[in-house]
């Protein structure tokens, strides 16, 4: 062993175990009461990269005003910096909630649909103020405003109900001719266009579609008619089935939509019409709330799993004693982190959890370097020799070591952070966080803990070295 440098780690280690037990308990108090603040990934939402002409004033208020209009609930604005040289600035516009299509224009759609579907299934006389309804329902319209029950199925219900409407409205009927107020012509048209429709479904959690079923198989115009008076900037219509009751999916292309919001907002301030189309959305992403609980459960296993494997890993390498030591370590090191993000105000997001991985990995490391000198200085103690001492010494070996990896590895990772910006910022940040946690927790949690846990053998062995006298007498 070496004794070239003597310092008194494991002297020192109640006071720093003292106060890492406080700063691990802060954190977690942190944590628990909703201060770490997760990003898009886990609590759901989008985030918009926005790209606009470095000669454009632009503010804050300006982005968030345009994404409220377009339906992005309580957006935050992040300066984001292109590459060097490019004639650009950017800003990403992230919102954990959004309304988008359901909210703000699910219900105008059904009306401009109802509309739609009516006209294409009633035919007005604007001269005699009647008109016919298409065959394979006339005669059951006729029937309901005559006040004969037609049947009991979902559509016969459909049928009902809306003639009953148009009885209200003073609708009569005569061999198939319906004699309607001129006034109540757009209320005749929808209520028919809305007994067409068989299922109105908007539990999508992104917010930015709708699923439709009709009785009968309608023309895809008249849904791209409907979703364009309905002002769905960028609709689509995509069908999911062939029935006879066909289902079609109705969604709205967020990127254009923001995107028309920003030139409709900035273009009277670009004094070269060509600047205009330097307004761009060039990444537009979404998460809904389901997607982000699950993203986040499957992140927390992820580093669950590394940790056990972790602690069988190190019980087969060395010795279960040592096992202990590095789990509480690498728990340590992933609190702190957590801790520092939730002081911060940083957003916790899937690179994070990478980040967490990668701290667990580059802790793990420099705790099993100073275990396996630990190992080999026992192998190699002279007698009388004491565990303690023998920890003490194997940790002053690898300081050398320890030191020269920490600061080069945290010079490297402050560089990143520093001159990266964008999205790796904040994983170059909680790595930097992780290697001063990492390097501390290998010193004053793992090694210390090794102590503790041969001692706790110790008095084990003495105890049940005592019991088998006992029964031997």
């Amino acid at each position: 062993m070496s004794q070239a440098r003597n310092i008194n780690f494991i002297g020192q280690s109640g006071l720093f175990g003292v106060l890492s037990i406080v700063l691990v308990i802060g954190s977690w108090i942190l944590i628990a009461g909703g201060n770490l603040k997760l990003g898009i990934d886990f609590a759901g939402g989008t985030e918009a990269l926005v790209s606009l002409p470095a000669s454009l004033e632009v503010s804050d208020k300006d982005l968030k005003s345009i994404a409220k209009s377009v339906g992005l609930e309580s957006p935050e604005i992040v300066k984001y910096t292109f590459q060097s040289g490019e004639p650009r600035q950017g800003y990403f516009v992230r919102s954990v909630t959004q309304r988008g299509l359901i909210a703000e224009k699910g219900d105008r759609l059904r009306e401009t649909l109802s509309a739609e579907l009516g006209a294409t299934l009633v035919k007005w006389d604007e001269k005699a103020n009647t008109f016919t309804i298409a065959d394979s329902l006339s005669a059951k319209y006729s029937s309901a405003i005559g006040g004969e029950v037609i049947g009991d199925r979902p559509q016969d219900q459909s049928i009902t109900q809306a003639a009953k409407s148009l009885k209200e409205s003073g609708v009569s009927v005569k061999e198939g001719v319906f004699t309607g107020n001129p006034v109540a012509k757009s209320a005749i048209v929808k209520a028919v266009g809305s007994a067409a429709i068989k299922m109105w479904d908007t539990s999508d959690e992104s917010g930015e579609r709708i699923r439709v079923q009709f009785y009968n198989r309608p023309d895809r115009g008249v849904l791209i008619r409907a979703a364009t008076k309905a002002e769905i900037i960028g609709a689509s219509v995509s069908a999911e089935n062939e029935t006879r009751s066909p289902v079609f999916a109705i969604s709205a292309d967020d990127s254009v939509r923001l995107r028309t919001a920003l030139v409709s907002a900035f273009k009277s301030k670009l004094s070269d019409a060509a600047l205009v189309t330097q307004i761009e959305v060039p990444r537009f992403e979404k998460v809904g709330a389901t997607a982000g609980q699950q993203l986040r459960n499957k992140g927390i296993l992820a580093v669950i799993y590394a940790l056990i494997f972790i602690l069988l890993y190190i019980a087969l390498r060395f010795d279960p004693r040592y096992s202990p030591g590095a789990i509480i370590a690498l728990l340590h090191d992933v609190s702190l982190t957590l801790g520092v993000f939730c002081l911060t105000g940083r957003e916790f997001n899937l690179p994070i959890i990478a980040a967490l991985l990668a701290i667990v990995g580059y802790s793990l490391n420099d705790t099993i370097v100073v275990y396996d000198r630990i190992r080999e200085n026992q192998d190699e103690a002279a007698p009388g020799s004491t565990i303690r001492g023998i920890i003490n010494a194997s940790i002053n070996d690898c300081l050398t070591r320890t030191i020269l990896t920490s600061v080069t590895t945290f010079l490297a990772v402050l560089a990143i952070q520093t001159f990266g910006g964008g999205i790796i910022e904040n994983f170059a940040f909680a790595m930097l966080v992780g290697v001063i946690a990492g390097t501390y927790s290998s010193i004053y949690i793992a090694s210390p803990l090794v102590l503790m846990m041969d001692n706790y053998f110790e008095k084990r062995a003495a105890r049940e070295a005592a019991i088998d006298e006992v029964l031997a007498q």
